[in-house]
């Protein structure tokens, strides 16, 4: 067993970098200053914290815009971020950690640190402790229910290890890395078993105190007081939203400040102010590329919790960047690290915004002032548009799973020159939305309005379109092809066509969770054997079915129970909305019952409900698809109408009254 020790002068070296003072600026506070700015007036930026530190000095930290415009505070170095997927960094070092204690190998099997679990894949077994953290697990992706939420939610990660448990693997172990939250998710329930302690826990006493890295804790919602100003997050109209919780802590869960994610990177170059020996040091600066790496397929260097452990022009000026983004709904951040220069750039905001090119930006101009000349840009691919389309992109028309989970056909005109790209809604003509245009290049390429470049790229187990991933100069696969099957196989009457309701909806659901709220499935007589229920599915019996690909993230998986009326969605419940109850005109008084979480109510009539609310109770009203009123952010009256949907949510025992003011039905 190893353990390494920081020295307490390392550690008080980094905890002493002045955090007002902006070292040899030549012009780069300006530079921020407007590049942040035009972007908290242009985009949905909130707020943001930017800092530079480099050699031990801080070149720059400073905050943006207000943090929380009901308490008149500004964003500073102090304020505190949710940093999204920059979590999966930490999770990596508490792994990294566990092995350099001896307790835990990179290529051991998950399932031999973890006796008691079982699955239903036998695949899993294949699964070892480097693929959670290098994406290549073959895990679906994100069990999302309760995952995004404004309250902890202590029972995520058994309903994570109860959803995982009965799913199956997306690819074999090792073979693929499409980007998987639930590997980090996986991880953090191994080091809670390795180590005996909670993780957040563990990673506190193994991580973060000898890093001296104190801003860092659980997700804001999560922290309870905060001795720091938090970031709020509004909405484009205004509104505040409560503060966010992530429960998927190891893949997401974690916040803090600018300044300490840029001392956090001082470990991965900085070899006294690291928890980490030399070779598991070189281990997390090294790529770790797949079985599918270098077969014509883009694909990402990871690392172990890296988004890319290199950029091609960088790489090019001999230089190693790498690259970790997060996004939670809420909060974007991107941390980059320049171990060969000593140096990294931390970007957190509220909001959404290009976050991560805004750090590329900043890391271009500091570049730049030093003579280091980096060309961006891909130089090998023409932009010279072709006369006409090649003939052998007739193979890659017809229906694609997206990487954004939904249905895309993919149609080329020749008599127009141009490949486009259809979503579709539903089963009718007008249903469906064009998406992207775009032209064919003289190298077989195609280009949309914007100049960026898109391929058609095949392998012996599919057809694929890839799209630019613009701050790594890279491609990835955003489109893969659907086969179809031999035997095509329908589903249960009753469920192809259906409007499907969440029943396991709570109080606290982050607003991430709107859009899944209501879902319609359908049907393609072109595409015989699939079911579209948010994704396009396709059907191993008239009760099961799941996504098909192998090179996108977030694959769902569907089982229907024998009545055809309550579906599984990788681990969230929906019921058919006939069995919804019509809200009356005169009002109502409603009750949970036992294990139920919600009630969905169908309007009839147009006008006014009044809700009194449980004190943990919420109501929610959807027209169309789309939530128009909240209750926890909304008040308690809501203006209905005729085809909406009412869903009063809280917990079992709740009652909820209801006083309406309803036109009658005529």
């Amino acid at each position: 067993m190893r353990r390494v020790v920081i020295s307490v002068f390392a550690i008080l070296s980094f905890l002493s970098l002045s955090t007002s003072a902006i070292a040899g600026d030549d012009g780069l506070g300006e530079f921020i200053r407007e590049s942040v700015w035009r972007r908290i007036c242009s985009s949905g930026m909130n707020s943001a914290s930017v800092a530079v530190v480099k050699e031990g000095k801080v070149l720059f930290s400073e905050g943006f815009g207000v943090a929380d415009r009901g308490s008149a505070v500004a964003a500073d170095e102090r304020t505190l971020y949710n940093i999204g997927s920059i979590s999966k960094m930490f999770c990596s070092l508490a792994v990294m950690a566990l092995v350099e204690d001896g307790i835990l190998r990179l290529d051991d099997k998950v399932v031999s640190n973890l006796p008691d679990l079982s699955f239903e894949d036998c695949r899993f077994g294949d699964i070892a402790v480097r693929m959670l953290l290098n994406h290549s697990s073959g895990l679906p992706g994100t069990v999302s229910s309760g995952g995004f939420s404004y309250a902890v939610d202590g029972g995520y990660l058994d309903r994570f290890i109860e959803t995982i448990s009965r799913s199956t693997l997306v690819h074999d172990p090792g073979v693929a890395a499409p980007y998987c939250n639930d590997g980090f998710t996986l991880a953090e329930v191994l080091v809670e078993k390795a180590s005996g302690m909670d993780y957040f826990e563990f990673l506190r006493k193994r991580v973060l105190l000898p890093l001296g890295l104190f801003s860092v804790g659980r997700s804001l919602g999560a922290r309870g007081s905060l001795e720091s100003p938090a970031a709020r997050y509004y909405r484009t109209d205004g509104r505040i939203e409560p503060l966010e919780v992530v429960n998927l802590i190891g893949a997401g869960g974690l916040s803090c400040t600018a300044l300490d994610l840029c001392r956090f990177a001082g470990m991965f170059y900085t070899p006294s102010f690291s928890v980490l020996g030399e070779a598991s040091m070189r281990e997390m600066l090294a790529p770790q590329p797949v079985l599918s790496s270098g077969k014509g397929l883009p694909n990402f260097s990871f690392g172990l919790g890296w988004d890319a452990t290199s950029i091609r022009s960088y790489e090019e000026a001999g230089l190693q960047v790498l690259v970790k983004t997060g996004g939670t709904g809420h909060y974007t951040s991107v941390l980059f690290v320049l171990p060969s220069m000593e140096m990294s750039i931390a970007v957190l905001s509220s909001g959404n915004s290009d976050v991560p090119e805004l750090g590329k930006e900043i890391l271009h101009r500091i570049l730049s002032d030093r003579g280091v000349v980096v060309q961006t840009g891909d130089l090998s691919v023409s932009t010279e548009t072709a006369s006409s389309l090649p003939d052998w992109v007739g193979e890659f028309e017809g229906y694609y799973g997206s990487s954004s989970g939904g249905l895309i056909q993919l149609k080329f005109d020749r008599e127009s020159n141009v490949m486009d790209l259809w979503e579709i809604h539903g089963p009718g003509e007008d249903q469906r939305s064009k998406v992207l245009r775009c032209s064919p290049l003289i190298d077989g390429n195609f280009k949309d309005d914007k100049e960026h470049i898109y391929r058609l790229v095949s392998d012996d187990r599919g057809f694929y379109l890839t799209s630019p991933a613009l701050t790594f100069e890279t491609d990835t696969v955003g489109l893969e092809k659907l086969p179809i099957p031999e035997n095509p196989v329908s589903p249960q009457p009753g469920v192809a066509g259906a409007l499907w309701l969440r029943k396991d909806m709570t109080y606290s659901d982050s607003s991430a969770y709107y859009s899944s709220a209501m879902v319609r499935s359908f049907m393609m007589e072109d595409l015989p054997g699939y079911l579209i229920f948010q994704q396009p599915l396709m059907l191993t019996s008239p009760l099961k079915g799941a996504v098909p690909t192998e090179k996108l993230r977030d694959r769902l998986e569907l089982i229907v129970d024998r009545s055809g009326k309550t579906a599984w969605l990788y681990g969230t419940t929906y019921g058919i909305s006939d069995e919804a109850m019509v809200l009356p005109i005169e009002g109502m008084s409603i009750l949970l019952e036992k294990d139920e979480h919600c009630r969905w109510l169908k309007v009839q009539n147009q006008g006014r409900v009044s809700v009194d609310l449980p004190e943990t109770g919420r109501c929610l009203f959807f027209v169309d698809g789309e939530c128009v009123y909240d209750s926890l952010i909304d008040g308690e009256t809501v203006s209905v109408v005729s085809g909406g949907y009412m869903v009063l949510v809280g917990s079992s025992g709740d009652r909820f009254v209801l006083s309406s003011q309803l036109a009658s039905h005529r």
